[in-house]
């Protein structure tokens, strides 16, 4: 289905709307839920043809690479980068879509809908910011919070089955009393696990511009609200496609199914106070992923010349952010909590350790 279906009351735009689940048209306000999206294939097609982007030009900067497309609705011309699936037209406001960016084999084959809406988002970031009294008065001054954008991230959602052997020992420590004593005993016994651990749905960032370590961060999502994909769904957001390949992505793939299946097996030795492991192997077989879109609220802020971008699970509302510092604020309040200005230097050192976000 294409991103962009017509209103069957009124002809106006349909757009996912997170807070309903289901389609609203922006002009008559009916609702339309996906059972009814099913019978518009004929419309839909039709649609598709009229509003798809079609490509005009391919640069290569010293930034980067970026693409010339027309608007399937005025004509104007939409630049955007090479991995961009789904963006918006500067002139007509309507949602432009990149066929061959998700079609073939970037087709996803997933996706998570978005259930948070921008308001919440707002409300979020507005929250983030309060009581950070180190924030530089020019950063407060100049945010544009109105930069803040849905964006559907590309993932890998990796499953398999996690082989596991695990031996050592493990010391059982109880304490009892008797009279004045306190009679600490430790008993130490063989540990042995060996056995497997099914994963699934173990996600990884495929995208290089966005920070793993952010993606993972907000983590984690409901994956069983996941639905086929369907462009509809993209309506009134930005999609990227993947840059990171499956192949690329095993290494990381990899590390994350075994950490799983460490957590499973830390919950069966909880028992014991310490654990002296002798061997610990672990191997994955069968392992496969789907491509899937994942929903995520992006603003990226630049002070001083970098970027502080602040991420929100669009499904979860879990957050993360990075914040700039005015390093002048910080001198002062450490000069009026400690009062002497030879320890200051070493007080900022420390507070910008304690907020550093990540």
């Amino acid at each position: 289905m294409p991103s962009t279906l017509k209103c069957s009351n009124c002809g106006g735009d349909l757009k996912f709307t997170p807070a309903l689940q289901l389609w609203k048209c922006e002009w008559c306000d009916q609702e339309h839920t996906e059972k009814d999206l099913q019978g518009f294939t004929e419309q839909a097609e039709q649609a598709l043809n009229e509003t798809v982007a079609v490509k005009v030009e391919r640069e290569e900067t010293d930034d980067g690479v970026t693409v010339t497309y027309k608007c399937g609705y005025c004509g104007a011309e939409v630049v955007t980068t090479e991995e961009t699936s789904q963006t918006f037209c500067l002139y007509c406001q309507r949602p432009v879509t990149i066929l061959s960016q998700v079609s073939g084999t970037f087709k996803p084959e997933a996706v998570l809908p978005f259930r948070h809406t921008k308001e919440k988002a707002l409300e979020a970031f507005k929250e983030f910011l309060k009581g950070k009294r180190f924030l530089p008065d020019s950063y407060k001054a100049n945010q544009n919070i109105e930069k803040l954008r849905g964006v559907y991230i590309p993932h890998w959602l990796f499953e398999g089955t996690v082989h596991f052997s695990v031996q050592g020992e493990g010391d059982v420590v109880t304490t009892t009393r008797q009279g004045d004593y306190r009679i600490t005993k430790t008993d130490t016994y063989r540990v042995v696990r060996v056995g497997y651990i099914g994963v699934k749905d173990v996600p990884v960032d495929a995208s290089s511009k966005t920070p793993d370590d952010m993606m993972d961060s907000i983590e984690p999502y409901d994956f069983s609200g996941l639905k086929p994909f369907a462009t509809p769904y993209l309506s009134g957001f930005l999609a990227e496609r993947y840059d990171v390949s499956q192949d690329e992505s095993l290494p990381r793939a990899d590390k994350r199914c075994k950490g799983s299946a460490e957590n499973k097996l830390r919950g069966s030795l909880t028992r014991y106070s310490i654990v002296r492991r002798q061997k610990d192997e672990k191997r994955i077989e069968n392992m496969k992923a789907r491509y899937s879109l994942l929903p995520v609220w992006m603003l990226h802020s630049w002070h001083e010349g970098k970027d502080y971008p602040f991420a929100m699970n669009g499904q979860t509302g879990k957050i993360l952010g990075n914040l700039p510092l005015d390093k002048g604020k910080m001198v002062k309040f450490g000069a009026l909590i400690f009062g002497i200005s030879g320890t200051v230097s070493g007080v900022v050192g420390a507070l910008l350790k304690y907020f550093e976000v990540f």
